[in-house]
């Protein structure tokens, strides 16, 4: 059985089901290949330089969202949050709920950052077995600290980026 879990996000109660596992592989597979040059992208720009903030350097994080949409069409990225959200409902009072499926559009019409925690808190639900943000986050500040540490000793590799 599909666990179902709730959340209030935005002032506005959302209930989210499991995506059937068909589905979810298919949005975990697009969504892990924009991850990956996202995160492949943001270490390369590490070792170019930037401007540092803490352990983040400004250059990685441009250089990380700009990968992150460079592979993805407008068109595509709708489909790919209306395929994650496909599961998901948004309460109308009196315990009622509308599904996303028909209503997406209009209860995001200039919501976005609404739409992205949803979508974000929605991935986090289906596929916290594979991974959590926390262990994203620490993963990714290790490798970053890995590549800060060695970009004063080596020079990346030209090959690995012409490669791509």
């Amino acid at each position: 059985m599909r666990k179902q879990s709730e959340k209030e996000i935005g002032g506005i109660k959302w209930r989210t089901t499991m995506l059937p596992a068909t589905k979810g592989l298919n949005v975990f597979t697009i969504c892990t290949r924009l991850l990956a040059h996202a995160i492949q992208s943001g270490t390369a720009a590490i070792s170019e330089g930037g401007s540092a903030i803490g352990d983040v350097q400004l250059g990685s994080i441009g250089a990380a969202i700009g990968a992150l949409f460079e592979k993805i069409e407008p068109g595509q990225m709708a489909g790919l949050a209306k395929d994650l959200l496909q599961s998901t409902e948004i309460s109308i009072g009196d315990g009622e709920w509308e599904s996303l499926k028909e209503g997406f559009d209009d209860h995001f019409a200039g919501k976005y950052k609404t739409l992205y925690q949803v979508a974000g808190w929605v991935f986090e639900v289906n596929f916290q077995e594979v991974f959590t943000f926390s262990s994203i986050a620490s993963k990714l500040k290790a490798v970053l600290a890995d590549q800060k540490s060695k970009g004063s000793t080596s020079e990346p590799s030209s090959a690995s980026h012409a490669e791509k």
